[in-house]
């Protein structure tokens, strides 16, 4: 079946995550937030798909290979980086 669902349901999270974690860095939400509020915005359509493939993701995360899983972790350890490093 593959991953593509799963792979874009990880980069939408990241994308959210991020923009979050740069929105939050200073404590406060402002005016000087607004170019990463104007990216998420630009990223809206991709991010919509990624999560309108939910039910897909769900079902290819049931017969993933052990390539294709460890494929995932991997993405998801970078995702996760991202947005530790994000600021």
């Amino acid at each position: 079946m593959g991953n593509k669902e799963i792979k874009e349901v990880i980069e939408g999270l990241k994308v959210i995550a991020v923009t979050v974690k740069k929105i939050t860095a200073d404590g406060k939400v402002n005016l000087e937030d607004l170019p990463h509020v104007m990216s998420v915005v630009a990223d809206s359509a991709k991010i919509v798909e990624a999560f309108k493939g939910l039910d897909v993701a769900a079902k290819e995360a049931q017969t993933l290979t052990e390539e294709e899983a460890k494929e995932i972790v991997a993405l998801l350890y970078s995702a996760a980086k991202a947005v530790q490093e994000a600021a």
